[in-house]
């Protein structure tokens, strides 16, 4: 037994029992200094319960605030106690530690029930507050009906103050539960005996595999309801900082993993102003590449040029037919202008467009070309229906000389038709090596390049561009390299976009835009071609990680953030009611906690280790 005196009493104490499971220290309590104790009495009980703050508006007169009822249900039971053969307070004090052995099992009821005999003892204390004098006299009202505690000893004036150790037993295990999530408890019976299945397994090979490796939670490698809900909102509370470190580190390393994709690509470029520099390296390889290949396109025409097959006489009649044919449309297409002009200036043929009766003589192999070429010049590059025009004109003169000048010419053709088919016929090269007619402005930006190619562009743009530039040396090579980089840098900016940062400060990973952006280069090919196929397939491990990561399942997370604080208040209502005195209560709640944090802790470990369960 302990001793303690206060007010000029002393009273004797079972050992074992201490302030932090009260809320106060004794000699304080049985003092009454109830100014000290209303600043204490419940600030310590629970971080989960809300704390009374000195600002809060005062209690209307005649009112009772919770705290006071809370105090007053404290003098009651003492003052019961007074007029009791064996005293209330020690034995009810005996009682927790039955109650609470008999809750977990460890005792039956009469073992229990002999413990709480042990600790009673004689306790004296009058009611000073209004509300303990009200409940003293509410307890008298009561008494005869309820039935009595304390094993042989009859009490039936104190029976509404304290239940026997079964029914507080029963109590006590109500309150516990109720203080630990209800989500931990089916967690618990999921969990027990459960084997790991083949997808938990794939799930934490996959992660550990990445280049920066992740460790999945429990919740997350099983995509188990429960468990997801218990770790979703233990994370939330106090004791689970360590779960929430957790999810800052895996959010770090999702982006690391990016970065690691970044430098396996062998780039070469700062992050700063990287779009544009990246546009200007894959601009300088192609028009590098298609500068090469003009000048031997030019090369084999003056050789063909100079041979006597040039000489050789061509029949082009098809040209002007086309041009008689289609004569109503000279004006919206001044293309057939220009060859009425240069064919008049080298007096080849005579007649008009206008009238219909255009027509071409008999011309020379190199006199053809020469025609062709002015075809090329003076196309208007912004008019689609003269380009069109431009385009069957050019044909019918290909067609119409194709048998003609021997192998140098072929030679030359075969040249010029491959850049067409390279530069020419695809768009996105096309417009990457134009400027705007009359204009010193690119028809694509520099920074806008990588998004022409990859995104904006069809999958045939982009072979032809990986084509291009991977065949086009070092140079070309390392600008395929930048587009990339590029496309994971873009990736990286789009997925961590939004202000939602984690508690160590980092943007938060949208899951949502990494699978939407992953999908898009997957569901025509684009991924494969950009990253080859195992590049590829680590971009979809990542992203099928990140779901695990960021994904829970529905109903496994209380967006409103309300329900801890409701299940800590609904607790303590429901260890209110049971018609057990404050020190009970209190006592009941402290254990009860620290039970709900052993379990807890050992769930939280658990979480973090699937691994070793």
């Amino acid at each position: 037994m302990q001793r303690v005196t206060a007010k000029g009493k002393t009273f004797n104490f079972p050992e074992g029992i201490t302030s932090d499971e009260i809320g106060v220290s004794l000699e304080e309590y049985f003092s009454n200094d109830q100014q000290s104790i209303q600043k204490q009495d419940l600030s310590n009980i629970d971080p989960d319960v809300p704390v009374w703050e000195d600002e809060q508006q005062p209690t209307k007169k005649g009112e009772q605030s919770f705290l006071d009822t809370a105090i007053g249900a404290g003098e009651a039971a003492l003052t019961t106690a007074t007029g009791a053969t064996g005293g209330l307070v020690g034995g009810a004090l005996g009682n927790i530690e039955g109650a609470i052995q008999y809750a977990l099992g460890n005792m039956d009821e009469n073992q229990a029930q002999e413990i709480a005999s042990r600790y009673a003892n004689y306790l004296t204390y009058q009611p000073e507050t209004e509300a303990g004098q009200n409940l003293v006299k509410d307890i008298a009202e009561f008494a005869g009906t309820l039935p009595p505690i304390l094993g042989a000893t009859p009490m039936p004036q104190l029976a509404g103050a304290a239940r026997s150790v079964s029914q507080t037993g029963q109590a006590t295990k109500g309150a516990i539960d109720s203080a630990i999530p209800q989500a931990s408890q089916q967690v618990i019976s999921k969990s027990v005996g459960a084997a790991e299945t083949p997808k938990d397994l794939l799930r934490r090979v996959a992660a550990d595999n990445l280049p920066v490796p992740i460790k999945l939670t429990k919740g997350q490698e099983s995509q188990d309801l429960p468990q997801q809900k218990f770790e979703r909102e233990t994370a939330k509370t106090e004791i689970g900082g360590d779960l929430r470190q957790r999810y800052a580190e895996q959010n770090q390393q999702i982006n690391q993993n990016i970065d690691a994709f970044i430098d396996e690509t062998g780039t070469q470029l700062p992050d700063i102003q990287s779009s544009a520099l990246a546009g200007t390296s894959v601009y300088k390889a192609l028009k590098n590449r298609s500068d090469a290949d003009n000048k031997k396109i030019s090369e084999a025409y003056d050789q063909a040029e100079k041979s006597p097959e040039a000489n050789e006489l061509v029949d082009i009649s098809e040209v002007s037919r086309y041009l008689d044919e289609n004569s109503s449309g000279s004006t919206t297409a001044p293309i057939m202008g220009v060859v009425e002009k240069e064919i008049r200036k080298q007096n080849l043929g005579g007649g008009s467009i206008e009238n219909g009766d255009f027509y071409i003589g008999d011309m020379t192999l190199k006199q053809s070309e020469q025609l062709r070429k002015v075809i090329n010049k003076f196309t208007n590059e912004v008019d689609s229906n003269d380009i069109r025009v431009a385009r069957e004109l050019k044909s019918i003169i290909d067609n119409s000389t194709k048998d003609s000048g021997g192998q140098l010419y072929k030679r030359a053709r075969g040249l010029r038709n491959r850049y067409a088919k390279n530069y020419e016929r695809i768009g996105v090269i096309d417009r990457l090596l134009s400027k705007k007619r009359g204009s010193d402005d690119r028809k694509i930006a520099l920074e806008d390049v990588t998004n022409e190619i990859v995104n904006k562009g069809s999958l045939s743009d982009l072979k032809q561009t990986k084509r291009l530039l991977t065949s086009a040396g070092d140079e070309g090579k390392q600008a395929f390299r930048e587009i990339q980089a590029q496309t994971l840098k873009d990736l990286r900016g789009n997925i961590t976009g939004n202000v939602a940062r984690d508690q160590d400060g980092n943007p938060v990973v949208s899951a949502a835009k990494l699978n939407k952006a992953i999908n898009a280069l997957d569901k025509d090919g684009k991924l494969d071609v950009l990253f080859t196929k195992a590049g590829a397939e680590k971009l979809r491990t990542l992203n099928d990680v990140a779901k695990d990561v960021y994904t829970s399942q529905p109903g496994a997370v209380n967006m409103s953030n309300t329900s801890t604080s409701l299940l800590a208040v609904l607790d303590l209502i429901t260890a209110s009611t049971t018609g057990v005195p404050l020190p009970i209560t209190l006592s009941i709640r402290g254990a009860g906690r620290k039970l709900k944090d052993r379990k807890t802790k050992k769930q939280i470990k658990e979480a973090l280790n699937p691994q070793d369960n």
